[in-house]
């Protein structure tokens, strides 16, 4: 089997044929699910330790090439502090210590003099810290592979702050507050991105920023273009200048939104896919010669389905969407601390056996 090789992946998000096998690709693996499959006990490590931190990268540059990825993710987030999250306990297979979601109805950001008195983080410091983290990460690479940081992204950012239901009410009344959040969140994170893809092992760039639901975007086209591409694009741009592709992952159909994403924002690929509303198959026929594809084996199956049918739909799929090139195989969105694992695994070997593009 081959081994990892960058290469790969890149051949896939820049669009330029087809590799020897179709590629894997994830945002990320829970740390529960990771620390099954390595052993190690990553969910106690405590990462604010130099000599911890080392070992858990060390730790997850393994596993990732032992699996046959040929990049590994990095968390290269900006922390924007919020009070607005509710917990419970996590009921998973391999639970988190409590399982969080956001509270829609309020924000931390309620007008224009809370964005002054808000506790921004540090951008030259936040740069530093996450260029640091992706040095450390690269010494522990296996040969072949590249680092590819992920970060949260403007739209997601700013309506968590304002609130989500406040956030689509101020478009309205104060869209101002809304322009210059926008403007104080993107600022923090191009200047971090500039800094981490700089580095000659950051082989490209996930940018998370959910902004949909099942049934189509959270707001209106227009309302988008106005408060949201403007951002995205610049962001794209200053990992486009170091030369680094940039994989958006996006929650929601987002049909409506593809045309702006694509010519506008200009991403290089798509990730993110449920089968209940926008299976990647059909996003493959519609944009697979426009942008690369990247996961989309629905999650719910992934947890749930039983392993016989697993692998035939695994396998239909992989084969539907490695036509010419342009895609890489994964979950539709990350691979949770609910998973069937061996329903994971299964993936894995199906894209081994059935992703060969040539003889080997």
């Amino acid at each position: 089997m081959n081994g990892s090789n960058f290469d790969r992946l890149e051949t896939v998000l820049r669009l330029e044929g087809e590799p020897d096998r179709v590629p894997f690709f994830e945002i990320y693996i829970d740390k529960e699910v990771m620390e099954a499959l390595s052993g190690e006990p990553l969910t106690k490590l405590n990462q604010l330790d130099k000599s911890q931190l080392n070992l858990y990268f060390k730790v997850v540059a393994d596993l990732y090439g032992r699996l046959g990825y040929d990049y590994v993710p990095l968390r290269a987030s900006p922390d924007f502090p919020r009070n607005n999250m509710k917990f419970l306990a996590d009921t998973a297979t391999m639970p988190h210590s409590q399982r969080e979601w956001l509270d829609e109805q309020q924000g931390l950001i309620k007008n224009h003099e809370d964005i002054d008195k808000y506790a921004w983080p540090d951008p030259e410091k936040l740069a530093e810290t996450r260029l640091e983290h992706v040095k450390i990460q690269a010494k522990y690479l296996p040969k072949g592979m590249k680092v590819i940081p992920y970060t949260s992204g403007v739209f997601e950012n700013v309506s968590r702050l304002i609130g989500t239901v406040p956030f689509l009410q101020k478009i309205y009344v104060d869209p101002k507050l809304v322009e210059e959040t926008s403007m104080k969140v993107a600022a923090t994170i191009m200047k971090y991105i500039d800094a981490v893809s700089e580095h000659e092992m950051v082989g490209a760039v996930i940018y998370n920023d959910d902004m949909g639901y099942t049934a189509g975007p959270m707001m209106s086209p227009s309302h988008f273009r106005r408060f949201v591409f403007p951002w995205q694009k610049r962001i794209v741009e200053t990992v486009h200048k170091h030369g680094k592709p940039v994989i958006l992952h996006a929650c929601g159909k987002l049909d409506v939104l593809m045309d702006d994403l694509i010519e506008t924002v200009k991403i290089d690929a798509k990730h993110s896919y449920q089968d209940e509303a926008y299976p990647v198959t059909r996003y493959k026929k519609t944009y697979g010669d426009r942008i690369a594809l990247l996961g989309g084996i629905d999650v719910d199956k992934l947890s749930r389905m039983e392993i016989s049918p697993f692998r035939k739909y695994v396998k239909d799929t992989l084969q539907q969407c490695m036509l010419e090139g342009g895609y890489a195989l994964g979950s539709g969105n990350t691979v949770t601390n609910y998973v069937n694992l061996g329903n994971y695994k299964a993936m894995l070997e199906v894209g081994k056996k059935y992703g060969q593009y040539h003889d080997n």
